[in-house]
This record gives C-alpha cells, structure tokens and sequence, in this order.
C-alpha cells in the first residue's frame, strides 16, 4: 500500500525543510543575502507546486488498480503513464516473459477499467477483479 499525503501536509514538510535549511546555511556562515537568495528560489519552487494540478479521478482509479495488482500479481510491474491522448494509463508488464507481453489499461466515461484494443475489464469501483482479469490475461501461470 502506498503512503498518500495531501497537498497541505507537503506543503507545510516543505516549509520546515527550508527552515531548517537556513538555519543550517546560518550556523555554516553563510552570509544573509546567500541565504535570502536560496530562500527566494526555494519560495519559488513552493509556489510551482501549488500550480500542479490536483489529480484527477482517472489516475486515482489507475492507482487503486495498480495497488491490486500488487496484491493479485506481486511479480508485475506497473507504471503510471501518459497515453497517446494524454491522458493517464496504467501500463502493466510481466517480466516473467521476457517484458514484452504488456497492457495498457485506461479509465473510460463509464467510470470502468478499458483494456488497450478498448473492450471492458470491470468497473472502477471493483478494482480486485479488474487486477484479477489482468493477471489471468497477463500472467496466466501465476498461482
């Protein structure tokens, strides 16, 4: 399971990390405008992450999908990617088979789980049986 902490909570870690920074700069004898001006950049670079967009449902529906498969196919390999529209896809691959044999499942309109040539893998809602069809598809000796 992965650890998902929202925007306020990294945003505040982020702060407490550029306090410690200058306070670290200061005790090394930095000299205030050095400190001022990294200060500056790291504001700056805070402020950045403050413009990247929440994510949407679809990856969110990708990420309960990839979390289990790492229940129902531990020896897969899965990756969040952008597909040909720009839009998320999770991309599946069993090493086991050399890494060629793939799939790239996308989340549709009708809030389910597509398979690559577009048919329908199972509602989003059931993310355990979309990772099941997955694995029997992909992986069809695994236990």
């Amino acid at each position: 399971m992965t650890a998902r902490l929202d925007r306020k909570t990294l945003r505040f870690a982020a702060e407490i990390v550029q306090a410690a920074y200058e306070e670290a700069m200061r005790r090394h004898g930095m000299l205030a405008g050095t400190i001022s001006l990294i200060s500056t950049y790291a504001q700056a670079n805070l402020a950045m992450l403050d413009e990247i967009p929440e994510p949407d449902a679809d990856h969110s529906e990708l990420e309960a999908l990839r979390e289990a498969l790492g229940d129902a196919g531990p020896h897969l390999k899965t990756s969040l990617r952008h597909g040909p529209d720009g839009g998320p896809v999770l991309h599946v691959n069993n090493p086991d088979i050399g890494g060629r044999f793939c799939e790239d499942i996308t989340v549709g309109e009708a809030r389910h789980y597509f398979w690559s040539w577009g048919d329908t893998l199972a509602p989003t809602g059931s993310p355990s049986i979309a990772a099941a069809r997955i694995v029997h598809v992909i992986a069809p000796n695994s236990p």
